[in-house]
């Protein structure tokens, strides 16, 4: 039945249906005479089926490959919880009054709360349909075997040029790609732009430890997150840079110095899009722009030209 149930109707509505159909299931059973129990729990039975099912496959379809099993394991954690904390509870409402009082409260707060859940909390759209491949991304980071994998935190710093019309747009994007960082393993993040040039926009964020960073960018980004990334990307009118920074007391050991300039471009960081526009302001107008950018404050030269500060 399910599966002709959810062409025509959505998760939400089935778990409204259902939970309303289990509390009048309950209710019956505290009502009825015999018979009348015998179907108030078919009923019952059929409605939990449904919520049951409903829950466990979007779960399983949402949850990316590398996190699936933990995700599984606290919500059959929290539903077993529910169940041992449920019993006593309503063993101990059945003892004090009668069995019956027990499932005409059990019934009546499922009838009145679920709706309401439903209403404050209810399933996304989109949940189970989203992209969940994820790429074994080969690292062309030079150190990546000569840093111990516990070091940490880590701090990642990657700056994105763009036009200032494009800016709000930018922002708004950006913060799908802050929900990704956040969901893969930063435990920090947040989006800055320079005072002196409006344009010139930083994402910084924070992961535990090398190890961490090295999965969460080989591993744990999703065709959904890099989806995110890409429709940010395509705002930006440069290569965005990016700048991995260690503990000071971190040991490294043969890893070459980046010559002149301690940024480096994204490379396999950067998702792969061929419909992404080359770079516009890339070749010489960056190198001089990095170039001023590594000058020491005051002695910046003022721009060629007719401009105003």
């Amino acid at each position: 039945m399910l599966p002709w149930l959810r062409r025509r109707i959505s998760s939400n509505k089935i778990v409204v249906v259902a939970s309303i159909a289990y509390g009048a299931g309950t209710v019956g059973a505290a009502l009825l005479p015999s018979w009348g129990v015998g179907v108030s729990l078919v009923v019952a039975g059929i409605a939990w089926m449904c919520n049951f099912t409903t829950f466990n496959s979007l779960l399983q379809l949402t949850l990316a490959p590398w996190v699936r099993a933990r995700g599984m394991a606290i919500y059959l954690l929290i539903v077993m919880a529910g169940q041992a904390l449920g019993s006593p509870l309503w063993g101990t409402i059945a003892t004090l009054w009668t069995a019956q009082i027990s499932f005409l409260v059990a019934g009546g707060l499922l009838l009145v709360f679920v709706p309401i859940s439903v209403r404050f909390w209810p399933i996304r759209p989109r949940t189970g349909e989203l992209d969940r491949s994820h790429d074994l991304i080969t690292h062309n980071l030079s150190m990546a075997n000569s840093v111990d994998p516990r070091t940490g935190p880590i701090e990642i710093q990657v700056s994105y040029r763009v036009h200032p019309d494009k800016a709000p747009a930018f922002v708004t994007a950006m913060d799908a790609v802050r929900l990704s960082r956040m969901r893969t393993g930063a435990n920090f993040w947040e989006l800055t732009h320079r005072l002196e040039d409006p344009g010139l926009f930083f994402e910084r964020y924070s992961v535990p430890s090398w190890g961490e960073y090295l999965l969460q960018e080989t591993q744990r980004m999703t065709g959904h997150d890099r989806a995110n990334l890409r429709a940010a990307l395509r705002l930006t009118s440069d290569e965005p840079r990016v700048r991995r920074e260690l503990p000071a007391d971190a040991p490294i050991a043969g890893v070459p110095r980046m010559p002149d300039d301690e940024d480096h471009p994204m490379g396999d960081l950067r998702p792969r899009d061929p419909d992404m526009p080359p770079a516009e302001n890339s070749g010489t107008q960056n190198s001089g722009r990095q170039n001023s950018e590594r000058q020491e404050p005051g002695t910046q030269e003022p721009p060629a030209g007719d401009q105003t500060a």
